[in-house]
């Protein structure tokens, strides 16, 4: 196959080939033509022969006139001639020895003149080598073998066929068959495709957009011959059009159109644009919509020009894209195909750079907003040891690198706070090897002393040619945010403090009334016994004990309900200093001799409204717990000031509010309190003593009874240097304090005598209350009309008891409550006093309208003696 002859293949144009066609029509019917040509076939094509039934006659029944049909070697030869593909047999030398019609019209040359002349020739020289690869593996591998060839056609300049080579049986002359398909359109089809997929990885790389604009023109101008591309963009105002590429139009044109505004009749390309529409102008020198700019155009050489709008994503025109001619040419739909297709990849491209550039333009407002956002940005040159920031770090600092010489360690240990340093030290060292790390948090201190808290961020490692090392990262101050987290926290502390104590004021005050009934039962009878019994029995002991654990009943329930906020209270106008006074000189003696109790009272001190046994509860649980925390010897210091809070004072105490405060101060010398500790001392139930000891419900008392009144409490305390407790009563201001209880006279206790003879309504739903308290009234002297509910007290009234002068009430029961008979009561008896009695908590009561200043209240469980001076003081 390799050895290849000096023969020649002459080509001849189309027209020769025309020529021969017409002249073997001319010979006469295909049957002539055919019988001429069969003992050639049967010389160099092995199988072309006649077959057995060829040679053998048929039998009689099957027997034909002769001539009446042609032979199989006939028909095979006329299958082999006017078949649709392209068949051709080589020798061993490639030199052709048979080919078809459709062989020569594939190759474009004359039938006649293939025999004799070698395959190869008929290639471009670039192909050759391939085209012998192909024959030899047919060949050796026995087995059909394809290659794409280009052959040098007359008509066309670049002709693509398909080749397949089989090896030809038997010994005939031919050595290999060759099958040939015209595969122009195909690869053409696929050059276009490849040069459209570069063009479409050039835009979605990016880069310049002159750049993809020119790669752009040039890819399209090399599928279209002759063609010379343009592309043109509107500006801002959308109304004029500037080349933005144009390789192969001479500058002066460019420059002569540039700036050109739309319209209806500009021009191919600013009609397309105005319109929105293709503006295919087959001859420039004719079409009315060049009439403004022919000579131009013409003078040029350009006489034809295909345009179309370039639209973005969104339906925007952005520009157009021209085809220009030499010649007159019409725009045939393929044309008009390939011109929308490079339209729509240039407004890809486009597109991208406006996206581009509004991407830019967002940077720049970032990097306003960062300087409005207090967020600077530095830069650590670790090769050489040297830090640089920006403007917005400068202010944080208050300080210049150039203070330390650019120093990083110098710099990072003359600003970083100490307790800080050691993190960031070791940030910085992973930072220069490892992972980025995360954001840290760190404390600057500033020339003048004090400290912002900043969030330092190592953002990116960069290496410069050289090889050294740089990191990038940004700074942001959080002194505020830092401060609101804090006032967050302990808002939060505040209300789930708030949220526990109103769980134990619903738990308490859900058993309070039946538990406070139940005491006042078993205290007034054990007093009563205890009055009648003497002191030596046995028994007073063991009386006297009831009635001690019954009293520490009564007070766990009203802690409870104090440290809740919900116990009920009597507001009173108190001299500050006479009513610490009192309880400072019972405490006195009860925290022992190896404590010093100082009490250091303001003078002046502001009056405060609070029910009073709130206040003694409030100091008496301050001072045991100062005791307590003493343990040994030691000082308890009571101190009492007027002071005013300020919206200043209160921006880092989230439970102050501005006003006048009478600030009374409970310190001691004791064990003091770790910052664990400190955090949970006014917890419900929490304490740190041991079990048995302390019911963890003294300090929440305390701090339940402060804020109940409207005030506020601060605690400081370290260990081994004692504690400090500071209440924030608020100023009372108005009518002067109370004023204390003077000896009762003679004629006063007279007075008490008169009083007993007054009659009582008692109205109460408890059978052993109201059987106990009608049963001391009596004993007391008074007349008693008893009932157990409001409807059973009305219908006594309506049987006639006579004048009552005082009405001893429940204030919850069924059907009706105390202020609702109280009311019908006074409508009977305009002199009637009332004296209202409750287990209930506060809020309870204040919802039935009892509880204020100017109303008597008994609050269950109550002694005797409580009892009868409610019904006194009411009477009198």
């Amino acid at each position: 196959m390799r050895e290849l002859g000096d023969r020649s293949l002459g080509m001849s144009d189309a027209t020769r080939l025309q020529e021969e066609r017409a002249e073997r029509a001319s010979h006469g019917p295909p049957g002539m033509t055919l019988e001429r040509d069969h003992g050639d076939l049967h010389a160099h094509v092995p199988g072309a022969r006649a077959s057995r039934a060829d040679r053998e006659p048929p039998p009689a029944d099957r027997r034909r006139p002769r001539g009446s049909a042609p032979s199989a070697a006939v028909s095979y030869a006329s299958l082999f001639e006017h078949a649709p593909i392209g068949y051709c047999a080589i020798d061993a030398a490639g030199v052709i020895v048979a080919a078809n019609l459709a062989a020569a019209t594939t190759l474009g040359a004359p039938q006649r003149e293939l025999p004799s002349h070698r395959f190869v020739d008929l290639l471009f020289e670039d192909d050759h080598e391939r085209f012998l690869t192909l024959c030899e593996e047919a060949r050796r591998l026995r087995r059909p073998s394809s290659e794409d060839l280009r052959v040098r056609h007359p008509a066309s300049p670049i002709c693509w066929i398909s080749v397949t080579a089989a090896a030809a049986p038997g010994d005939g002359a031919a050595a290999v068959l060759l099958t040939l398909c015209d595969v122009t359109e195909r690869r053409t089809a696929d050059v276009k495709r490849a040069n459209e997929h570069r063009m479409l990885e050039l835009v979605a790389q990016g880069g310049e957009l002159d750049h993809v604009l020119y790669n752009l023109v040039l890819v399209y101008e090399s599928l279209l011959p002759g063609m010379r591309g343009s592309v043109l963009l509107l500006d801002a105002s959308g109304r004029r059009l500037h080349h933005a590429c144009a390789p192969r139009l001479p500058p002066s044109y460019r420059d002569a159109v540039n700036g050109t505004e739309i319209g209806p009749s500009v021009g191919s390309c600013g009609t397309a644009v105005y319109t929105q529409q293709p503006a295919l102008v087959s001859d420039i020198a004719r079409d009315p919509r060049w009439r403004g700019f022919q000579d131009l155009a013409l003078n040029h050489g350009l006489r034809a020009c295909w345009s179309v709008p370039i639209h973005g994503s969104a339906g925007r025109v952005l520009g157009a894209f021209a085809f220009y001619h030499d010649v007159p040419r019409v725009a045939g739909s393929s044309d008009v195909a390939v011109l929308k297709r490079a339209a729509h990849l240039a407004g890809l491209a486009i597109e991208r750079q406006l996206v581009e550039n509004a991407l830019r333009e967002r940077e720049r407002e970032l990097d306003d907003a960062e300087e409005v956002a207090h967020l600077g940005h530095w830069s650590w040159d670790v090769a050489n040891n040297r830090v640089t920031w920006s403007a917005e770090v400068r202010r944080i600092w208050q300080r210049d690198p150039e203070e330390f010489g650019c120093d990083y360690p110098t710099l990072l240990a003359r600003t970083i706070h100490p307790e800080d340093l050691p993190r960031v030290l070791a940030v910085s060292a992973a930072v220069q090897g490892g992972p980025i790390p995360s954001p840290l948090e760190a404390r600057v201190i500033r020339p003048d002393g004090t400290e912002r808290v900043v969030w330092v961020i190592a953002g990116k490692r960069i290496l410069d040619a050289s090889g050294g090392l740089r990191i990038t990262g940004i700074v942001q101050d959080i002194t505020e945010r830092k401060q609101a987290e804090r006032e967050r926290a302990e808002l939060h502390a505040r209300l789930v403090q708030s949220q526990k104590l109103e769980s134990i004021g619903r738990l308490a005050g859900g058993v309070a009334h039946d538990f406070n009934n139940s005491l006042g039962v078993i205290l007034g009878h054990v007093q009563l016994a205890l009055r009648n019994l003497d002191p030596e029995e046995p028994l007073h002991a063991d009386l006297l004990e009831i009635h001690r654990s019954a009293v520490r009943s009564a007070d766990l329930t009203r802690q409870l309900l104090a440290c809740a906020r919900k116990q009920t209270v009597v507001p009173k106008v108190l001299d500050t200093v006479v009513a610490i006074e009192g309880v400072v000189s019972l405490l006195r003696r009860v925290i022992g001799e190896n404590i010093t109790l100082s009490w250091v009272p303001a003078r002046d001190t502001w009056p405060v409204k609070m029910d009073p046994s709130q206040l003694d509860q409030l100091l008496t649980n301050l001072c045991i717990n100062a005791r307590d925390a003493i343990g040994d010897v030691g000082v308890i210091f009571v101190e009492t000031s007027n002071c005013t809070i300020d919206a200043a004072y209160c921006e880092s105490r989230p439970s102050a509010a501005p006003g006048d405060y009478v600030r009374l101060e409970v310190g001691d010398t004791g064990c003091g309190m770790d910052a664990a500790t400190l955090g949970q001392v006014f917890e419900p139930f929490f304490t740190t003593k041991g079990v048995g000891e302390g019911t963890g419900l003294g300090l929440a008392t305390v701090y339940g009874a402060v804020v109940q009144n409207g005030g506020f409490i601060e605690v400081s305390s370290e260990l081994g240097r004692g504690t400090v407790f500071q209440v924030h009563l608020p100023r009372h201001v108005g009518a002067g304090a109370a004023a204390a209880p003077s000896p009762r006279s003679s004629s006063t206790r007279a007075a008490d005598a008169a009083l007993r003879q007054k009659r009582i309504l008692l109205v109460e739903d408890e059978p052993g209350i109201l059987k106990f308290t009608k049963k001391r009234l009596e004993a007391r002297g008074y007349a008693v009309v008893s009932a157990s509910n409001p409807r059973q007290a009305l219908s006594v009234l309506d049987e006639g008891v006579g004048e009552l002068d005082l009405l001893l009430t429940d204030v919850i029961m069924p059907e009706m409550n105390g202020q609702a008979l109280a009311h019908l009561m006074v409508e009977r008896f305009p002199n009637i006093k009332c004296v209202f009695m409750s287990g209930y908590p506060a809020n309870v009561i204040a919802n039935q309208g009892v509880v204020n200043a100017n109303v008597s209240f008994l609050e269950k469980p109550f002694s005797i003696e409580e009892l009868m001076a409610a019904v006194e003081g009411a009477l009198a």
